[in-house]
């Protein structure tokens, strides 16, 4: 009777276990999805990009970030990247975040300093708007010491201009002064992430809390966000720009009875990748976003930021790969040349008005770059920075592409799918009930045998 009632008490210490491990699990597949993202991202684009001329820095520094990039493909980017001698502005700023998430060092890149170059870069004071200023950030941290004696990009400065050009009501605008331009979440969830590292400074921290709240105040009501519609980029750039600063995104003022800036993420998915709005096809800008809030989530509970990045050291050396195959075909049969021009046609689909600034982060924390459209569209104007007459009609590379008012209209999405995703994160009220049940049957059981054992003895 002893040994019956030991293996009863196991037994409903296990049912009792049941409904705990339940609301612990990840029931919403978070990380089925960000693993087939990062295959699609790995076997489509990516292989694509690093055929031509303009490879996707982002999809590199997200993967790499992730530990899912491949020697192979680390290889051929740095070969590309090796070859590139007209790298300035924001392509020399990507360049060098990516080098960081690879653990290669800017400051000797087969002897070149990319950061005191970039320090020296006047191409910055020039940008129609302030993102450069953003990125540049993101870039120089960590390697304040390295910059040369007259450098006039500096993180000090950086951080002065990106903090005096704070919309009073929280937030940033992707426009410089003079022009007033309201704070959009492309461009807020960019500054989050640039400034995240230096929080120590009170200028910096009232800033960066005026700027979550106004993330707080514009969140819709299914969890999703707008800049021009609602739609994936702006929501992404939130999830970056919040974990940069310490915030979960699925939480708090942030959670809308289940529904959060993630889980309203998977109902833009599009077959393997992600779309920009509902009615647009995937879109591998889209795609690089998504994947950086995702892998900015992934590594959030741990204290983690999608830039924060070590500091380079011997890095173990990577074989290069010639940087050939131009015009040669890929694993999708088009030519490598024409990836950016079908990337370029994703972005003009996106584009109205002037570009907005897309997010960015850095080592400790930074945000993804709306501007993901960025990296293709920018350097096929060669510096990297578009004209303001350029900006109307074209996602330029520092700035968040424009959203179109048809595409605007499309915005909404059903309610039906956005609940499907916020319940998806959400307990199975029935195992809850069905777990509570059988320990309340099972502990009478337990008592029912101790009465009979108390009788028999």
């Amino acid at each position: 009777m002893k040994r019956l009632t030991a293996l009863i008490s196991a037994c409903l210490i296990v049912i009792l276990l049941l409904p705990v491990t339940a609301l612990a699990a990840p029931s919403d597949g978070f990380a089925a999805r960000l693993a087939g993202l990062e295959s699609h991202i790995r076997s489509t684009q990516l292989a694509q990009s690093l055929q031509s001329d303009q490879p996707d820095d982002w999809a590199v520094m997200a993967l790499a970030r992730d530990g899912a990039l491949s020697r192979a493909d680390q290889a051929a980017y740095l070969s590309r990247l090796q070859s590139r001698k007209d790298l300035s502005g924001t392509a020399l700023e990507k360049a060098i975040i990516a080098l960081k998430a690879l653990k290669q060092d800017p400051t000797n890149f087969y002897g070149r300093n990319l950061i005191g170059e970039l320090g020296r870069d006047t191409s910055l004071n020039s940008a129609n708007s302030f993102s450069a200023d953003i990125y540049a950030l993101v870039a120089l941290n960590a390697y304040e010491d390295k910059l040369p004696a007259n450098a006039v990009n500096t993180p000090a400065n950086l951080i002065q201009k990106i903090v005096s050009r704070a919309d009073p009501n929280g937030g940033w605008g992707y426009m410089d002064p003079p022009a007033h331009i309201e704070a959009d979440v492309d461009t807020t969830g960019a500054a989050l992430a640039a400034l995240a590292p230096y929080q120590n400074r009170p200028d910096v921290r009232n800033a960066v809390n005026k700027a979550v709240q106004y993330l707080a105040r514009v969140e819709l009501p299914d969890g999703g966000f707008s800049n021009y519609g609602e739609n994936s980029d702006s929501t992404a750039e939130a999830v970056i720009g919040l974990t940069s600063v310490g915030v979960d995104p699925t939480a708090g003022k942030f959670d809308k009875q289940g529904r959060n800036p993630l889980n309203i993420l998977y109902t833009y998915q599009s077959g393997k990748g992600y779309r920009w709005q509902p009615g647009f096809s995937e879109d591998p800008m889209t795609n690089d976003e998504v994947l950086k809030a995702f892998v900015a989530y992934k590594v959030f509970p741990g204290g983690g930021k999608l830039f924060a990045f070590p500091t380079a050291k011997a890095a173990a050396p990577v074989e290069m790969k010639p940087a050939s195959g131009l015009g040669q075909e890929t694993a999708s049969g088009k030519s490598a040349a024409a990836v950016p021009s079908a990337i370029a046609s994703s972005s003009a689909r996106k584009a109205v008005t002037a570009g907005k600034v897309s997010s960015t982060r850095d080592t400790i924390p930074t945000v993804p770059f709306s501007e993901i459209a960025s990296h293709f569209a920018a350097e096929k104007t060669g510096s990297g920075l578009l004209s303001k007459a350029e900006s109307v009609n074209t996602r330029p590379e520092n700035k968040i592409a424009e959203k179109s008012p048809l595409a605007a209209a499309a915005g909404n999405k059903e309610n039906t799918a956005q609940t499907q995703a916020a319940q998806s994160t959400a307990v199975n009220p029935v195992l809850l009930i069905i777990g509570i049940l059988v320990v309340f049957l099972g502990a009478a059981l337990l008592i029912f045998r101790k009465a009979i054992w108390r009788r028999r003895t």
